[in-house]
């Protein structure tokens, strides 16, 4: 993809590079204004991702790129049946992880807790891909502030 410069970036608009690492059929719904988790998964399950500010180079996070992050992720969701890791992408400023949560609101805790352990920035969130939650966001540190917003709504 080929992002224009900005300021800052709302959503996944500087997207550069994705992958997944379940089907393209998916990956590409994922990123469709219309989205819904109910069509791909089984049952109270989220698609969400995490949104990772990169702009201090992650100079303090404990991870060496993103996917030392997606592994550890995916090994705490495994380990606990929380979900899995599924697919990424590096952006002009962000970095981001795919996630699918098998039950958001017991797993969200946990994962917050991880994610402040490896030290992310201050401006990483975990959104959602549904139309209606993608107002929604959860940011990683307490003193997380809102991500950036859509400057066309």
């Amino acid at each position: 993809m080929q992002p224009r410069e900005a300021a800052d970036y709302p959503r996944r608009s500087d997207l550069r590079l994705g992958n997944t690492s379940v089907d393209a059929e998916l990956y590409l719904a994922m990123h469709h204004p219309s989205f819904a988790s109910e069509r791909f998964a089984k049952g109270g399950e989220r698609f969400c991702y995490l949104k990772i500010d990169g702009a201090d180079g992650g100079a303090n996070c404990r991870w060496s790129d993103r996917a030392e992050g997606e592994a550890e992720i995916e090994a705490h969701l495994r380990a606990r049946g929380a979900g899995t890791v599924t697919g990424g992408g590096t952006g002009l400023r962000y970095s981001y992880i795919d996630l699918l949560l098998t039950d958001p609101d017991a797993s969200l805790p946990a994962l917050r807790a991880l994610l402040r352990d490896a030290r992310l920035p201050k401006r990483s969130w975990l959104l959602f891909f549904d139309p209606d939650c993608s107002e929604e966001w959860l940011g990683v540190h307490p003193a997380s502030p809102p991500p950036p917003a859509d400057d066309s709504e």
